[in-house]
């Protein structure tokens, strides 16, 4: 991720629908999933925290009443048929899944079904002409190619899911996602005006996995963007009042706090030293002193320990930094438990 990308002045950068449906699959299971990967074109991984690894081919379609080409479908089920050899060894695959936004994924005999913004329908679930279809696809794939097919990949294993990504601007197109996150936002307790810069941050860590095949995202690097983002809003004047910061220093802050703020939203194991050290702080100091003493006491003694980790010198300049952001994470300490619970860190 680039600099400034917890924040909504960061680079925009539209989705693609590949990544729009795995930010859309991710938040619509997070409390069970892992990790998701997205590798590759069309291709999106997600194992479950139960041991499952559930694979996704993204086929999406220009007009949404055009039915998924042939070819295309053929592709997919090559792909999850050898997501299948691969993946079977070690993991239960409950889910072999072409992922697409049309609503006649296989013409106009298509079920009515594939009118909703988003269903599931497994092959037994199909009509019989579709299911006959799709018996044909993996029959032709086969004969294209018979050595992706030495599994014992059954096309009765498949299912369709439709996510609906269609319209005139992104605005239109990225409903079904925004009333996914917004959903989302009521279970952790975030406030709805904080939507825009959170999908920013979401998209981010999503393209930026897309680029990087090998690169998983789990609920520790997921949870440490949200909370980056939601940090990312400084009171500066409050900050500087508190703790007495020289004049000279503050442009320094101002300027440099962001990069150290990305190292605590690529890193959750941060968020934790700093919230679980101000935990038990305030068990050793039960009573000894008011809430905001407290918060400034621990912020002015955890600022040296916190400085490698934040990528910060032993300098008074850089310590200021450090003391930014851990009065930024401990104050909103008690508004992280309810995202983690909605996220399944609760653990």
């Amino acid at each position: 991720m680039s600099v400034g990308s917890t924040n909504a002045s960061g680079t925009q950068r539209g989705f693609h629908y590949q990544d729009f449906a795995a930010l859309y699959l991710l938040i619509l299971r997070i409390k069970e999933v892992e990790w998701i990967n997205v590798e590759g074109q069309d291709d999106i991984d997600i194992r479950y925290e139960d041991g499952s690894m559930h694979y996704f081919q993204v086929k999406e379609v220009k007009n949404i009443a055009a039915q998924i080409p042939a070819s295309s479908v053929r592709d997919a089920i090559r792909v999850l048929s050898n997501d299948l050899e691969s993946g079977q060894i070690n993991n239960e695959i409950p889910e072999l899944a072409i992922v697409t936004n049309t609503s006649k994924p296989f013409g106009k005999t298509s079920e009515s079904v594939f009118d909703s913004s988003y269903m599931k329908v497994s092959f037994q679930n199909l009509s019989e002409s579709n299911q006959k279809k799709i018996q044909k696809h993996f029959k032709d794939a086969k004969q294209e190619n018979p050595k992706l097919f030495e599994t014992d990949f059954d096309p009765t294993q498949l299912t369709i899911v439709k996510i609906q990504y269609s319209g005139e601007d992104e605005e239109a197109r990225l409903q079904s996602l925004k009333d996914m996150v917004r959903e989302f936002l009521v279970t952790a307790g975030i406030k709805p005006e904080q939507a825009p810069k959170l999908m920013n941050t979401w998209r981010l860590l999503i393209s930026d996995s897309t680029e990087n095949p090998t690169q998983v995202i789990d609920k520790q690097q997921f949870a440490a963007h949200t909370e980056a983002t939601l940090i990312d809003s400084p009171d500066f004047d409050t900050f500087f009042d508190e703790f007495n910061v020289e004049v000279e220093t503050e442009e320094f802050i101002r300027n440099e706090y962001r990069d150290h703020l990305e190292i605590i939203s690529h890193d959750y194991a941060i968020l934790s030293k700093i919230t679980g050290g101000f935990s038990d702080f305030q068990k050793k100091t039960l009573g000894g002193l008011r809430h905001k003493e407290l918060k400034n006491t621990f912020t002015n003694e955890f600022s040296k320990e916190i400085l490698a980790d934040l990528g910060l010198q032993d300098n008074e300049q850089d310590l200021e930094v450090s003391k930014l952001i851990i009065w930024l994470v401990i104050s909103k300490a008690s508004y992280f438990k309810s995202v983690e619970e909605a996220i399944g860190l609760e653990n």
